[in-house]
């Protein structure tokens, strides 16, 4: 099975503090096997080798960390 990318907006992120609490909290997902966040863009670059994880659950990670997300299309 192929890893495959999801990409969020992140909103809400203001330093690089920030950065690494979105960070960690993705990378706690189960099957995320890394995560490239970029505070300037406001966004994620998540790439999960699990074919089960959703975006959803990915969005609900950033959300639990204190952070809106939203899947870029």
């Amino acid at each position: 099975m192929a890893d495959h990318i999801v990409r969020l907006k992140i909103t809400g992120m203001t330093c690089g503090g920030c950065v690494k609490a979105v960070e960690n909290a993705l990378m706690a997902v189960d099957g995320v096997d890394q995560v490239l966040v970029d505070l300037q863009e406001a966004s994620a670059e998540i790439i999960v080798s699990d074919e089960n994880i959703t975006p959803e659950q990915l969005v609900m990670a950033v959300k639990l960390a204190g952070y809106d997300a939203q899947m870029i299309a």
